[in-house]
């Protein structure tokens, strides 16, 4: 995965204040800006932050058969025995 983004050089992060969502050009990585929502000065990163929508893929949930509950995992870890967090159960989650 790129550091910036191709199509347009911009590095993409959140305010670590308010949360919105922010675009900068790559050539200002490492420099300090102003929050165009809050005002408040933050760093801009050097690199973009990981989208997610990548990082949605690389879990999945999954309902325990024995006691019911949802789980989070990794998707390195379908189709290999997990444990449910919540009774103990092992089960077999496939992607």
């Amino acid at each position: 995965m790129s550091n910036t983004d191709p199509s347009s050089d911009k590095i993409r992060f959140h305010c670590t204040s308010c949360g919105v969502r922010l675009a900068a050009p790559a050539k200002h990585g490492g420099a300090t800006i102003r929050c165009p929502k809050c005002e408040s000065e933050l760093p801009v990163p050097v690199t973009s932050e990981p989208d997610p929508a990548a990082l949605r893929r690389e879990w999945s949930l999954a309902r325990c058969p024995s006691c019911e509950e949802v789980s989070k995992v990794r998707a390195e870890n379908h189709d290999r025995p997990v444990v449910c967090a919540s009774c103990g159960e092992a089960m077999i989650v496939s992607a």
